[in-house]
């Protein structure tokens, strides 16, 4: 099979400045067989009317009332026909060989999901390059090293798994998403680059506080013991991982005492992350 068709699910709310950018990007691709299928999630802005603007059949649109992204995703695919499922978010871009590369990828070994490269861009600049190599299944135990727009989903295994809509979870249910499906099937990466995220003021990591990145981490403790799935060394790198997260953004707000908390979680849970760059950064930020 060579003819591959694409769902690419785009939830947004109030982006209108953002999405035609991140469909015309789609528009653009060197591969054309593919959907766009965006769940507006209860926007009061004028994203209605601009989508109405750009004329292609290929374009879905969908309104709900506002449930977060993970509620909006699986509304998404429940509309969607693809092969194989690309979750976007409405404020990051595709380049033009995003899907062309996956196309290329599936054309040697068909795989049940699989992860590209991408870029993070701030001020129209290159900050970072995301670009993970080989089985992912063991590196996301230590962080979320992946994101939707660069993760490729068969549609038989998005029929099996469901984004949570826990509120209280959003900003971290792609990365609950990631782990169950790890604890069933191989997660491939390549080094290919085919996206960019957009880091901007009003994206939800920019402004999230101590109190916020604390709420929902724990939020996601709490998912992961229900789930029960996963070894007591495997939660120990997660969490101490996650605890270290939530260091990070208490010593930008030189909570003191916040911080030292997490960061002694975070050693206690896996004593080898006091060799990583973001405990370093965490101390960096109590000092100066």
């Amino acid at each position: 099979m060579s003819n591959f068709f694409f769902s690419i699910i785009i939830p947004t709310y109030n982006r209108a400045t953002f999405i035609t950018k991140c469909i015309n990007s789609f528009l653009k691709q060197k591969y054309k067989n593919f959907e766009i299928i965006v769940i507006d999630d209860g926007s009061t802005d004028e994203t209605r009317e601009l989508l109405r603007q750009i004329n292609d059949e290929r374009i879905k649109y969908y309104f709900q009332k506002n449930l977060e992204r993970g509620a909006a995703r699986n509304y998404g695919f429940s509309k969607s026909k693809g092969d194989y499922i690309n979750f976007f978010d409405s404020d990051d871009l595709a380049y033009n060989n995003h899907l062309s590369s996956a196309v290329e990828i599936l054309k040697s070994k068909k795989m049940d999901i699989f992860h590209l490269g991408h870029h993070k861009i701030y001020n129209d600049k290159i900050v970072n390059v995301n670009n993970p190599d080989g089985i992912l299944n063991n590196k996301i135990l230590f962080g979320n090293i992946m994101l939707p727009i660069s993760t490729f989903i068969s549609r038989e295994v998005a029929k099996k798994f469901n984004f949570s809509s826990d509120r209280e979870l959003s900003g971290s249910e792609d990365y609950l998403y990631w782990l169950e499906i790890s604890k069933k099937y191989k997660i491939y990466s390549f080094k290919n680059v085919t996206s960019a995220l957009i880091l901007h003021s009003t994206r939800s990591m920019q402004t999230a506080t101590g109190i916020q990145t604390e709420k929902r981490v724990k939020k996601l403790f709490e998912h992961l013991d229900k789930i029960n799935s996963f070894s007591k060394e495997e939660l120990r790198k997660i969490k101490g991982n996650c605890c270290l997260l939530i260091a990070v953004q208490y010593s930008l707000e030189k909570n003191i005492k916040k911080t030292i908390s997490y960061i002694i979680n975070s050693i206690k849970n896996y004593p080898l992350y006091i060799f990583r760059k973001s405990f370093f950064v965490t101390i960096k930020n109590l000092i100066f």
